[in-house]
C-alpha cells in the first residue's frame, strides 16, 4: 500500500522480476490503471504536533504505511471499505453508493462514517469513498472530505501541509509540517490550480519549466501534475519521442509495447530550479537478463500533461501545502 497525494491508496504488482528485469505485463497492468484515470478523472478538537508515518519501501514502486480505523482501534495496509469499519464509533449514512477504482473494480454497498488515525493524527467523522487519498472532493464519485482536509476542519493539524521522503530507505508521510532536516539547500514552491485546460476540478497541476539534459533545453512550459501513485512518469508520445530523440534513446515498443524506450535521463525544472533525476530511479530494469539496456522511466501515452511521479519524486522532498495552494520540492539531504 502506498500512502499518496492526490490518488488512491492501493497495492500494484511489482514492476521488476526477481532478477532485476522489468516485469512488463505488471508495467502495462500499472499503466493501464493511470489510463483509467484519465478517463475517470479519478476522480479530540485542539489542533496536535505534526505526525510522522514510517514508510517500507518495497522495490522503489510501493511505499507502505499504516492506518487505524474504528473504536477499539483495527489497523489496515489495503484498501478501506466501509464495510470493515468497527461498531462501536461508525455511524450510517443512510446512503447507499456504487464505485469504479482506477485499477477496474467495482464495489458497491452503504456509506459509512468512522474515526480514522493516521500517522498520529484522528478524524472522529470521517467518510470515506472505499480509497484513502489526500485529493479533492470533486474527482470523487460521491464527493466525500479527503481525510487530510477533514483533519484540518476538525483542527487536528498545525499546518494545512503534507510531506513525503520518498526513498530506498527511511520514507516517511507528514501530516501538519515539512521536515526541515530532509531538505538540502532551499524548498522551491509554486501555487498549484485545479480545474484548467480539459482537467476536472481536483487534480494540482503546476508547470514544468523545463526538461532538459545536460543543461540543453528538450521542451518548456509544460503541463504536469505530480502524483506519488504514479511509479514512472508518463507524457504525451510526441514529446516523450522528441525527448529520446535528444538524449540518443531507443524506440522498444516492437520487443515491449508501445510508449516505451531506453535511454537515460537529466533533470526536471520547477519553479526556475532544476533537479537531477538519478539512473537509480530513472531506469525501471534491464529489457532481458544479461542485458545491459534498461527501460527509461518516462512513458509515453496519449496525455495531454506530464504525470510526475516516483522516477522523480525520489529524488525530492515534496511538500503540499493545501492552506496556500502549493507544491515544493527540494532536494534530498
Amino acid at each position: 500500500m502506498r500512502v499518496t497525494p492526490g490518488t488512491i491508496i492501493t497495492a500494484i504488482p511489482s514492476i521488476t522480476n526477481n532478477d532485476g528485469t522489468v516485469n512488463i505485463p505488471a508495467l502495462n497492468a500499472h499503466l493501464a490503471q493511470i489510463s483509467l484515470l484519465f478517463l475517470l478523472a479519478v476522480i479530540d478538537s485542539h489542533k496536535r504536533e505534526p505526525g510522522g508515518d514510517p514508510l517500507t519501501n518495497d522495490a522503489n514502486e510501493i511505499w507502505i504505511g499504516e492506518i487505524s480505523v474504528g473504536t477499539p482501534r483495527r489497523s489496515y495496509s489495503g484498501k478501506f471499505l466501509t464495510s470493515t469499519l468497527q461498531p462501536l464509533t461508525y455511524k450510517d449514512l443512510h446512503k447507499n453508493f456504487t464505485i469504479t477504482y482506477a485499477d477496474g473494480t467495482t464495489a458497491h454497498g452503504e456509506q459509512y462514517s468512522d474515526v480514522v488515525a493516521l500517522a498520529g493524527l484522528t478524524s472522529k467523522n470521517y467518510a470515506g469513498d472505499g480509497v484513502l487519498g489526500t485529493a479533492f472532493p470533486s474527482i470523487s464519485n460521491f464527493n466525500p472530505m479527503p481525510v487530510f482536509q477533514n483533519l484540518i476542519a476538525e483542527h487536528q493539524t498545525s499546518e494545512p501541509v503534507f510531506a513525503f521522503k520518498l526513498a530506498t530507505s527511511g520514507s516517511e508521510l507528514t501530516l501538519g509540517a515539512r521536515i526541515r532536516n530532509y531538505i538540502l539547500g532551499s524548498l522551491c514552491i509554486q501555487r498549484y490550480q485545479t480545474g484548467i485546460g480539459n482537467l476536472r476540478p481536483g487534480w494540482r497541476e503546476i508547470t514544468l519549466d523545463a526538461i532538459s539534459d545536460n543543461g540543453k533545453i528538450i521542451s518548456k512550459s509544460l503541463d504536469a501534475i505530480v502524483d506519488t501513485g504514479t511509479t514512472v512518469i508518463v507524457a504525451d508520445s510526441i514529446e516523450v519521442a522528441a525527448l529520446y530523440t535528444a538524449v540518443g534513446g531507443q524506440d522498444a515498443s516492437s520487443t515491449l509495447c508501445s510508449g516505451f524506450y531506453t535511454g537515460t535521463f537529466a533533470s526536471l525544472t520547477f519553479g526556475g530550479q532544476s533537479f537531477s533525476v538519478s539512473p537509480e530511479t530513472f531506469n525501471l530494469g534491464p529489457i532481458a537478463k544479461g542485458s545491459s539496456t534498461c527501460i527509461g522511466g518516462i512513458v509515453a501515452m496519449d496525455a495531454r500533461f506530464w504525470l510526475v511521479g516516483d522516477a522523480f519524486l525520489m529524488n525530492t522532498y515534496t511538500v503540499f501545502d493545501y492552506g496556500k495552494k502549493r507544491v515544493g520540492f527540494a532536494n534530498l539531504a
